[in-house]
């Protein structure tokens, strides 16, 4: 992408001693919004970030297939204690006294918020 590729807003129409003119100029904070918005074009085109992207989606994918896979073990687990007879803490409860399966979903949670 080049800078011939980014497409500029209309400009308005404006009221010049009574007399509708075409606007020529951008202002100082639509230059500005302009030039973020190009940039952020160009950088969030680039082959490097889709790569970090797609990166970020698969362990994303993969940490929450981990978590699904670890209340599984906790579930089963629940179930052969009560299955021979003991007392099992409920799955929740386990869920929110483990550090792990803490930190990983608040590492989920994260990358949450960033896409």
């Amino acid at each position: 992408m080049n800078i011939h590729d980014i497409e500029l807003p209309p400009l308005s129409n404006i009221n010049v001693g009574g007399k509708d003119c075409k606007q020529v100029w951008f202002t100082a904070s639509e230059v500005d919004e302009l030039r973020i918005a190009a940039i952020k074009q160009v950088v969030l085109q680039s082959p490097e970030i889709q790569r970090l992207r797609e990166e970020r989606d698969t362990l994303y994918n993969e940490l929450s297939d981990l978590i699904r896979g670890y209340v599984n073990l906790l579930e089963s687990g629940r179930d052969r204690i009560r299955d021979f007879g003991g007392d099992c803490d409920p799955v929740d409860a386990m869920e929110s006294n483990d550090p792990w399966l803490r930190s990983a979903r608040k590492a989920i949670n994260a990358m949450e918020k960033q896409t």
